[in-house]
């Protein structure tokens, strides 16, 4: 009797031990989004990257980038997609997307 219950309680143990919290898979699918809209977005305001990258969809641009508007849309993208990166808790995340966090972090500063 007494090996079972310290059989009992070492598994209770041993199973209490490993109770790390996974990521959640909507906090990945939601960061990939995020990733994706950043792309296209960026794809818009850089059009010959978007060419060179064998995108075809915007050959008929070409930014102006030396206009203070252009640069101020510039701002923009780049503020809102630090805020939009700031919005996820990086330890929530699997060890793939705290890279792709933490570079896309350093990227947008």
């Amino acid at each position: 009797m007494r090996i079972l219950a310290a059989s009992l309680l070492l598994l209770l143990f041993i199973s209490g031990c490993n109770t790390t919290k996974k990521p959640s898979a909507d906090v990945s699918v939601s960061l990939s989004k995020m990733f994706d809209n950043y792309w296209e977005d960026r794809m818009k305001l850089y059009p010959v990257e978007a060419t060179s990258n064998g995108d075809n969809r915007y050959n008929d641009q070409y930014p102006n980038a030396v206009t203070i508007a252009f640069r101020d849309q510039l701002k923009s993208f780049y503020q809102r997609y630090q805020d939009s990166i700031s919005t996820y808790n990086r330890d929530e995340l699997n060890d793939n997307d705290r890279i792709s966090y933490d570079i896309f972090k350093r990227e947008m500063q």
